[in-house]
C-alpha cells in the first residue's frame, strides 16, 4: 500500500526532491571537466526547473482559492523558490 501526505503534501516532498538533487547537481558542476556530462547536468536542471515554475503557477492558482491559508502551501511556495533562486548559481558554475 501505498501512503500519500495529500496533494500538496505529495508536491512538497517532490519540490525537496528536486531542491536535493540540484544542490547534488551543483556540486557536480562545480568539479566536471568532461563536456558532455556537463551538458546532461544542465539538460536536467533546466527540466528541474521547468516542472518547478509548473507548481509555481499551481501555488499561485491556489493562493487564490480556498488553500490561501494552507501551511502545505506555504511550504510548497518557500521549496520552489529555493530551487529557482539556486538556479542562477547552478548556471555560474
Amino acid at each position: 500500500m501505498v501512503t500519500t501526505l495529500g496533494l500538496l503534501g505529495d508536491l512538497c516532498c517532490e519540490a525537496e526532491q528536486i531542491l536535493r538533487r540540484m544542490h547534488a547537481v551543483q556540486r557536480c558542476l562545480m568539479h566536471c571537466q568532461d563536456i558532455g556530462l556537463r551538458k546532461r547536468l544542465l539538460s536536467e536542471v533546466e527540466r528541474h526547473i521547468i516542472r518547478c515554475m509548473e507548481l509555481e503557477n499551481l501555488v499561485r492558482s491556489y493562493k487564490n482559492d480556498v488553500f490561501s491559508d494552507s501551511y502545505q502551501l506555504q511550504l510548497l511556495d518557500e521549496l520552489l523558490k529555493r530551487v529557482l533562486i539556486n538556479k542562477t548559481f547552478l548556471y555560474q558554475s
